[in-house]
């Protein structure tokens, strides 16, 4: 049984992401003077008195009769309420009551769900007396006034929720929302030259719900593969690049390939345009996104082929050490490859551009689609599913050492200064990403050449494809 829904909704401007983040205890929402700055629907699990639900920060309510993002912001907001099971209605105690409010509460009242209006910037008790008479006025019983800046309030507010929420057979509400890990055991220098032919380093679910990281610069076309994927109109898509500000997790389920938690992340720019904070925090929000990811789409736009921007983005999510897939967006309009004078179609084009311009990323797949259409996204998904399995592939010693030995026979490292690299052990000491330490004599004379070398045998022997691997030298001490 999923857990319920809590909307926190409202103008713009009220507070409505700083309670949010006030109640979930963290800050997940972009916060800002500035009205507007919420304009998807942003989720998060949470739990008052044992009793756990999922909030959902909204963009502030406007009329949006002209510019297309307020217009979005407010359709949004809609959705989340068509949603929720229980709408925390936020209004603002220093601007008093106004017709944007009342209009929200028209809107709410339509909605027939439970409403906990919430009056917050009630810093002192004098506002407080003045906020809670007022707003008596929008025709709810109770009024709520709190301070989500301090705190002040909140754990009323929580026991309101709690109460209003909709009973639960406690039996059956055990769906729990966990968030992919990749837990990996610590290299023990014990446990150097030890031949271990047990579990892997850590029990990895190779059908566990992915969390599946939407990355690249702005306006690539990230939030509409997200609303395809979906079928719903979850994040706001427009022309306007930057138009998904915070990263955004919404959870898919499918029956043939398992269930995803899709992360729609801010446009990645160069850090020398990250100037508003806004744009600090967002760039923060899509690094993090990455960090707690288990597979990345690194899209691409086909009309516009690879900028040093996109080469950055790719090189985070190397860095970060997850499985990746190279997906060239707008397929459908692409005309870049026609400039290449030796290209026979556009696929054999952007495959060697990507191989070309990626060469420290040879071993993530590419896939061509169109967002806009569908065309080749029901390819995504199986192989998001695939390279969640290869990044938690482990090698047992005994094979690895074989591969290793025969590498070595084959092409036996080059000599320097009179020594020469030999690899005496080898063991994989975690996964996601693979990991091996290979116990070498004379590991300081190791040329980068060679580590390349021994990274493609293991690869070709090995099926790793779309996930980076990790090799360690290390020099084996005379007794061991």
């Amino acid at each position: 049984m999923m857990r319920s829904l809590v909307a926190i909704v409202g103008r713009p401007d009220v507070g409505k992401s700083t309670l949010f983040n006030r109640l979930i205890g963290r800050r997940l929402s972009i916060v800002d003077s500035r009205p507007g700055v919420t304009r998807d629907r942003i989720y998060a699990p949470t739990e008052w008195n044992g009793r756990e639900f999922v909030l959902i920060d909204t963009g502030g309510i406007t009329d949006g009769t002209e510019e297309i993002i307020p217009r979005s912001m407010r359709e949004q907001a809609e959705i989340a309420i068509e949603m929720a099971d229980v709408i925390v209605f936020v209004v603002d105690a220093k601007t008093g009551l106004l017709s944007g409010d009342e209009d929200v509460a028209m809107m709410l009242r339509r909605s027939k769900k439970p409403v906990i209006p919430v009056v917050n910037k009630c810093d002192t008790q004098a506002v407080e007396d003045v906020a809670r008479h007022e707003f008596y006025a929008l025709g709810w019983p109770e009024v709520y006034p709190i301070s989500a800046e301090h705190g002040r309030g909140t754990g009323d507010l929580l026991d309101a929720i709690v109460a209003a929420l909709p009973s639960v057979d406690p039996a059956a509400d055990s769906d729990k929302y966990t968030p992919g890990e990749s837990v990996v055991r610590d290299f023990d220098d014990s446990e150097d030259g030890e031949e271990d032919e047990g579990a892997p380093p850590f029990e990895a679910d190779p059908d566990k719900e992915i969390r599946l990281a939407i990355v690249g610069r702005p306006n690539v076309g990230k939030s509409s593969l997200v609303n395809y994927l979906l079928r719903e109109e979850r994040a706001i898509v427009s022309d306007i690049p930057g138009t998904t500000r915070d990263a955004v997790d919404t959870q898919l389920r499918t029956e043939k390939d398992g269930d995803f938690i899709l992360t729609d992340t801010a446009g990645l720019r160069r850090r020398s345009r990250v100037r508003e904070s806004i744009e600090f925090y967002s760039y923060l929000r899509a690094l993090a996104a990455v960090e707690r990811s288990d597979v990345c789409l690194i899209m691409l736009d086909a009309t516009e082929g690879v900028t040093a921007q996109d080469t950055k983005v790719a090189g985070l999510v190397n860095e970060q050490g997850k499985g990746a897939i190279f997906v060239v967006n707008k397929w459908d309009i692409n005309r870049s490859w026609e400039e290449s004078a030796t290209a026979k179609n556009p696929g054999d084009y952007w495959r060697r551009l990507i191989a070309e311009r990626f060469s420290f990323m040879v071993w993530a797949p590419v896939l061509f689609i169109s967002a806009r259409t569908g065309a080749g996204t029901g390819r995504i998904l199986p192989l998001v599913r695939e390279v969640w399995r290869n990044s938690i592939r482990y090698v047992p010693t005994g094979v690895l050492n074989t591969v290793i030995s025969e590498a070595q026979a084959l092409t036996p490292a080059p000599q320097d200064k009179g020594k020469r690299l030999n690899i005496r052990f080898a063991t994989q000491v975690r996964q996601a990403p693979p990991t091996f330490v290979l116990f070498c004599r004379n590991a300081q004379v190791k040329h980068f050449s060679y580590e390349r070398y021994i990274e493609n045998q293991i690869r070709r022997n090995f099926d790793f494809r779309g996930t980076p691997i990790r090799i360690f030298f290390r020099e084996q001490k005379r007794n061991e």
